[in-house]
């Protein structure tokens, strides 16, 4: 029984002649190569925004989020006004700083650095935060410095 013959026997119809495969397999080659494509699309998608959110962390580019620093500013503000006036740290900022140790790096240094603003310390700059989080530092530092002249840098 040759192969033709076999085919029929099973009720499988033969390539046609002078193809040599199936007919849908050019289809099915050029689903697979679209299937692979939009998977591969997919993955550098997903590597570049892992790249661009390394390279923010790293403090590299990128930035904070837009809201991000005017919130920081704020949080940043009233811990030095707690701290610098001997005021308690209210519960809004007490959950704000608690949110931050919660992040990812450089947020738990950057809480670090505000409740010892909220302590009434001069907290060193950490030199792992983003520019823009250690200008924002700086810039209080710097009033909370001019506001009592006989405190050492």
């Amino acid at each position: 029984m040759g192969a033709r013959s076999s085919f029929l026997a099973r009720g499988l119809a033969p390539a046609p002649r002078g193809q040599g495969r199936h007919p849908c397999l050019p289809n099915q080659k050029k689903n697979c190569r679209a299937l692979s494509d939009i998977a591969a699309a997919g993955w550098a998608r997903k590597r570049d925004a892992k790249r661009e959110e390394l390279k923010r962390l790293a403090g590299g580019g990128g930035g904070l989020p837009s809201q991000m620093p005017q919130a920081l500013d704020r949080l940043a503000t009233a811990c030095a006004q707690a701290g610098f006036s001997g005021q308690p740290l209210g519960p809004a900022e007490q959950e704000a700083l608690a949110k931050l140790d919660s992040f990812a790096a450089p947020f738990p240094a950057f809480s670090t650095a505000l409740r010892h603003l909220a302590a009434g310390q001069i907290p060193t700059v950490p030199t792992t935060l983003p520019a823009e989080l250690q200008h924002l530092l700086t810039a209080i530092l710097t009033t909370i410095r001019q506001a009592q002249p006989g405190q050492q840098p």
